[in-house]
């Protein structure tokens, strides 16, 4: 099997770091809306 080259390296890194980066930005955002904003009683309901 073939070594990765540092360039794909570099780009499974950048990957995780912005999907770490969007799951923080995206808590973050609920928690300052407030969860009752974001999802109302009886959101489940939906489906």
């Amino acid at each position: 099997m073939a070594k990765p080259t540092i360039a794909e390296e570099l780009r499974k890194r950048q990957i995780a770091g912005l999907l770490i980066l969007l799951a923080i930005l995206v808590t973050a955002s609920i928690f300052h809306a407030g969860l009752a904003q974001v999802f109302p009683q009886g959101w489940w309901h939906v489906w």
